[in-house]
């Protein structure tokens, strides 16, 4: 109870910053639709499970950018499928599905820019809850309410399209019953911004 009364006063102090902000220069924000490709798994060091292999899935959501000198503040509020694919008879697979609301704080720095595009550099927070568990048995037990872990990632921007390719690792054991299992993801993506510049 401790840890989740933490993460909702972090997330409360990041908007009350976001709002402050975007109060004090509302010019430097912008607004995008985010969409795209998950590869997840859940990695654990106990030798005694199924093989596991990375599964599938997407995300989508909103994404809202401030911009300073010489760094951008990114706060993102996505739906994400992520989870894993353990083995169950011979080359048979069970894909265990985690739906997650996942809100990603990112720092974002332009390394190259051009009067056209840029390359950014992206790193910082994740933070996980998860919505639904399952698989084609039933619903998976003893998966934790909520995860963190970190992101970082590159991109490029042309106008109001970026690309982005992100790796997110947490840092918390998510897995109560067959733990430790900690999820990692790799995902690659877009952005359409839709407002500001």
């Amino acid at each position: 109870m401790k840890n989740r009364s933490t993460i909702f006063r972090f997330i409360f102090f990041i908007l009350l910053v976001l709002a402050a902000i975007e109060l004090l220069n509302a010019q430097s924000s912008a607004t995008s639709f985010r969409i795209g490709y998950n590869s997840s798994t859940v990695w654990t060091n106990r030798s005694d499970l199924p093989v596991r292999k990375n599964l599938p899935g997407i995300y989508l959501g909103a994404a809202y950018k401030y911009s300073f000198t010489p760094v951008e503040l990114q706060g993102e509020m996505l739906i994400s499928t992520k989870g894993f694919m353990a083995q169950s008879v011979g080359e048979t697979y069970i894909h265990n599905l985690i739906l997650y609301l996942e809100m990603p704080f990112c720092i974002k720095k332009k390394v190259i820019e051009t009067a056209h595009m840029n390359i950014f550099l992206s790193g910082g927070l994740t933070f996980m809850c998860r919505i639904l568990a399952i698989n084609l048995i039933s619903e998976i037990e003893g998966i934790r309410r909520f995860d963190q872990g970190i992101n970082f990632g590159m991109g490029i921007q042309f106008g109001k399209i970026a690309l982005e390719a992100r790796y997110t690792q947490s840092f918390i054991n998510m897995d109560l019953i067959e733990g430790p299992g900690y999820n990692q993801t790799f995902s690659a993506g877009m952005n359409f911004y839709f407002k500001g510049r």
